[in-house]
């Protein structure tokens, strides 16, 4: 989102009538989706070691493994809230891209 300040900075900054605001979104977008990816990745990141843990009937296998309980399932539910952040950050993203778009239109149809 630093990257999308300094693009946004620069665009206006340049006064160029020819910019696009979807190609200046555009990197944000790839990063929210690439975060999106890893919300839902880190879900199963741990079925196996939660899989070995229920074939052996324990919460935790050894001391130095994490409990299924109080160290995993919270950081699976955080990744779940996570994941609602992230989308609703890229429809904020989008939003905001779509309402600059039709200010660029307006102000060059109006000049």
């Amino acid at each position: 989102h630093g990257a999308l300040a300094v693009s946004i900075s620069a665009a206006l900054g340049s006064q160029k009538a020819g910019f696009s605001w979807w190609a200046i979104f555009t990197p944000v977008w790839f990063g929210d989706a690439l975060s999106a990816v890893f919300c839902i990745y880190s879900w199963f990141a741990s079925c196996p070691y939660i899989q070995l843990c229920i074939a052996e009937r324990q919460a935790r296998l050894g001391d130095s493994n994490p409990s299924i309980l109080t160290e995993i399932l919270p950081d699976i539910v955080w990744a779940i809230f996570g994941l609602v952040f992230v989308l609703l950050a890229l429809t904020a993203e989008l939003l905001f891209c779509r309402y600059l778009a039709v200010l660029q239109a307006a102000a060059s149809s109006s000049a």
